[in-house]
């Protein structure tokens, strides 16, 4: 069955409808798989298959004979590029700014209130108060690690590793139990922490 796949893909290679239709056909429940399982605002299944069925004719054109087997290779070919897709749309579908028009002569930060702002800036105040707080209630060897990383920003964790002369998975297990003490932390001030 493999060798057939691979010799239709061969055959595919030069622009033979039928058979790329049938590598298609072939490739069609993976497909509709793939497709039930990624959700990308703005495309429906339809759009989703078509992108698809594209990554299947770029797979046929790129593929190379002797370097295993095809079907494996499309179904890769299909997945990389959904996820690419997703990648790619991740970055901007979050990225709002408050100087967005949303109407004539008005944009978006002219809708939030003053009340809106007050509290945001009550929570995000409140919030570091009490990180500073819980930091200071740390060990150290911790305390130190969190200012140095996280609140003075002076480096990253390989950095911070380097200056104190330690392994660096030694400074990633140090950081997992000083965030893990700082959560607990939170949870018991009544702040819900994932």
């Amino acid at each position: 069955m493999c060798n057939e796949i691979n010799d239709l893909v061969l055959i595919a290679k030069n622009g033979e409808a039928k058979e790329i239709e049938y590598i298609i056909n072939k490739l069609n429940p993976f497909l509709h798989k793939c497709c039930n399982a990624v959700y990308i605002n703005g495309y429906d299944k339809d759009d989703l298959l078509q992108l698809g069925r594209i990554s299947i004719l770029k797979a046929i054109d790129k593929y190379e004979v002797g370097k295993g087997e095809f079907i494996p290779y499309a179904m890769r070919s299909i997945k990389n590029n959904f996820n690419y897709l997703i990648r790619s749309k991740i970055k901007s579908n979050y990225e709002v700014s408050l100087n967005t028009p949303i109407g004539e002569g008005i944009i978006l930060q002219d809708k939030l209130t003053y009340e809106d702002r007050f509290i945001d800036n009550y929570i995000n105040d409140e919030t570091r108060r009490y990180l500073y707080e819980f930091v200071d209630m740390l060990t150290t060897e911790h305390k130190e690690l969190i200012y140095y990383v996280y609140l003075d920003k002076k480096g990253n964790l390989k950095e911070y590793s380097e200056y104190k002369d330690m392994k660096y998975m030694t400074i990633v297990k140090r950081r997992e139990v000083a965030i893990k003490k700082l959560k607990d932390m939170f949870r018991k001030k009544g702040y819900i922490v994932k």
